[in-house]
């Protein structure tokens, strides 16, 4: 790791071709601890609270993306347009004076041939369900409660107090002494006039109000002898642009879940966790997602995430979509090359010596042997006219080629121990099953190749392996495997999702890699291959390379923990579980952080 990690920040501080660092700055956001906001709100007799965007958050970014919810739960096309239209059309025939939800379907029960009740019905029951308390705010609440304050909310909304009451008590809010709601009160914050019916009912009390708009909830109280706290808008604190291609309800969930959680002001998060929840999260949900539909639909009787990037991925599947049964399995590219180094000979020359010939820090051809774990062959140089400290360059790979060849027999022999001790560990996992699908991210899934080669070429086993990816490399190989069932891709390859494939695949593709690597590679050591223990030649023993410091690494999944965690508990509270995203939309935060630079390089450089 420490190589690619050198690799990766030489790419990032000296490839010109990066472009330039389109890193959106965080504007402030509220960060003062709970303890010390309370001993500020003791003086005061009143707490005020504004509602939507301090004490409740939605699921959702914008408050006008609920009727995207609606029209997509519902299948009323074009609802949102025409439920935006509405309200505005209510407003303007209102004359200035406050609107309630009525207002706005009696105009739909018109134009759109509704029951206008029934609607009304619906858009609360989605607001209900969209609506979640701001756990900053909830703490806050408790203890101003446990504190005997008195409270009450104020609200510039058209939908009733007694709906805003229902939402307030669902979401852990309880014990308001009053709500005033404008719609209701027929006086908004607005136009001030609500402040002064709050006054008259609290009349001689000192009171402080919290909200998110500056003009509403801090100028316009302390104009009527009210003080107030800013409460950022969490929506406002971080633009994210180049989301564009999500589709707009993937869109809207997925901002307001990071929004709601990194900026509530409750905790404060290192940038490996926001690397995790950022990036990493709607990968793994998406991902895990398509995989439990895939296994389904092509009856598959195990899921096998391969070390080390299925090491989340196995515990976010396990936790959310659990069903069919899953195994974290050892592997990698060096085990799978000795296992199938006597059908993919040249491929093997390819994959392990040639780009040693290619390396700037040239090396001598006994060097690259020991490397690629060929010492067997260092006596056997001279004979074939090699020196063993001559130099591995492009014009003597020839020579080293024929070399290989020449030693074919003896190279299957020895790695026949890695194939017969990669079969003892795998038999027992794969007992029982017909079908397994070998999961890992990309991009050329070797380690599935080599497990179907060994398991029903080799050893002949009624089983039939094939692979998931979240993105394939260029080529046709992929693709054919994609023709025959082999292979399941979910992100992009040469057939699907080719602009996301060119932008991953291009001259900067180690830089792409290693970030995705970091994103999801397992706290522990990387496996190097299967072997047999000395002392007994019949225990399979796990050769493993040195290991980096995991504490990068644990807060970068529990990021990817975190907003598995929201995705599917706090989003609608499960109601809409057949909200699907596509591989093209998961990928698209992560392409884009490939622009913030400064974050990156900073991850690289200190990710050791």
């Amino acid at each position: 790791m420490t190589g690619k990690l050198k690799k990766g920040v030489k790419l990032l501080q000296l490839n010109a071709s990066l472009k330039k660092d389109m890193e959106q700055p965080e504007k402030p956001h509220f960060s003062v601890p709970v303890d010390e906001l309370l001993e500020r709100l003791k003086p005061y007799d009143i707490i005020s609270f504004d509602v939507f965007d301090t004490l409740i958050f939605r699921r959702l970014s914008r408050p006008t993306d609920v009727f995207i919810y609606m029209e997509a739960k519902y299948h009323f096309y074009n609802f949102s347009e025409i439920r935006i239209k509405a309200e505005k059309k209510a407003r303007e025939k209102s004359r200035g004076e406050e609107i309630t939800i009525s207002d706005i379907y009696k105009i739909l029960e018109v134009e759109c041939s509704i029951d206008s009740q029934e609607w009304i019905e619906k858009e609360i029951e989605c607001e209900k369900e969209v609506c979640f308390a701001n756990p900053y705010m909830l703490k806050v609440f408790q203890e101003l409660t446990k504190m005997g304050k008195k409270m009450i909310a104020v609200s510039d909304m058209y939908l009733s107090r007694k709906t805003i009451e229902e939402i307030l008590r669902n979401s852990g809010y309880e014990g308001f002494d009053k709500i005033f709601v404008s719609c209701e009160e027929k006086a908004g914050k607005w136009d001030e006039k609500i402040f002064g019916i709050v006054n008259s009912c609290y009349q001689g009390k000192k009171i402080l109000h919290i909200g998110d708009n500056m003009n509403s909830d801090v100028s316009l109280p302390k104009k009527a002898g009210w003080e107030a706290i800013y409460y950022p808008n969490v929506a406002s604190i971080k633009k994210r642009p180049g989301l564009g291609e999500m589709s707009v309800l993937t869109k809207s969930v997925y901002e307001a879940i990071l929004n709601t959680y990194l900026y509530n002001g409750l905790n404060q998060y290192d940038q490996y966790f926001k690397f995790g929840f950022e990036n990493g999260g709607i990968i793994a949900v998406g991902y895990c997602q398509w995989l439990k539909k895939i296994a389904e639909e092509n009856h598959i009787d195990k899921l096998l995430f391969v070390a080390r990037d299925g090491y989340i991925l196995k515990k976010v599947y396990d936790e959310y979509f659990a069903g069919i049964p899953t195994e974290y399995v050892l592997f990698s590219r060096f085990n799978a090359q000795q296992v199938m180094f006597d059908r993919y000979t040249s491929s093997y020359i390819d994959q392990t010596i040639l780009p040693r010939a290619y390396k700037k820090d040239k090396m001598s051809i006994g060097q690259a042997l020991r490397e690629i774990d060929l010492d067997l062959l260092i006596p056997k140089l001279e004979e074939a006219g090699i020196k063993e400290d001559e130099l591995l360059v492009p014009d003597r790979m020839d020579k080293v080629a024929s070399f290989i060849y020449q030693h074919r027999d003896v190279i299957s022999v020895y790695f026949s121990q890695t194939q017969n001790a990669t079969f003892d560990y795998y038999k027992p996992i794969v007992e029982g099953c017909k079908k397994v699908l070998v999961v890992d991210l990309g991009w050329n899934g070797t380690c599935g190749i080599a497990l179907k080669y060994l398991l029903e070429e080799k050893k002949k086993l009624d089983i039939t392996v094939c692979s998931a990816l979240v993105g394939a490399k260029d080529g046709q190989e992929p693709t054919v495997r994609m023709t025959n069932g082999d292979l399941f891709v979910y992100g992009f390859a040469r057939n699907m999702n080719y602009d996301l494939q060119k932008n991953h695949m291009g001259k900067d593709v180690d830089y792409h890699n290693l970030l995705m690597e970091i994103l999801f590679t397992a706290p522990e050591p990387s496996f190097l291959k299967f072997g047999y223990t000395p002392e007994t030649q019949g225990d399979v023993q796990t050769l493993y390379k040195s290991a980096e410091d995991p504490k990068a690494i644990l807060n970068i999944h529990h990021g990817i923990s975190e907003f598995s965690k929201c995705w599917h508990f706090i989003l609608f509270n499960g109601n809409f579980r057949s909200f699907t995203v596509l591989g093209r939309e998961v990928l698209i935060p992560f392409q884009n952080q490939w622009q913030q630079t400064n974050l990156c390089k900073n991850i690289l450089n200190s990710y050791q």
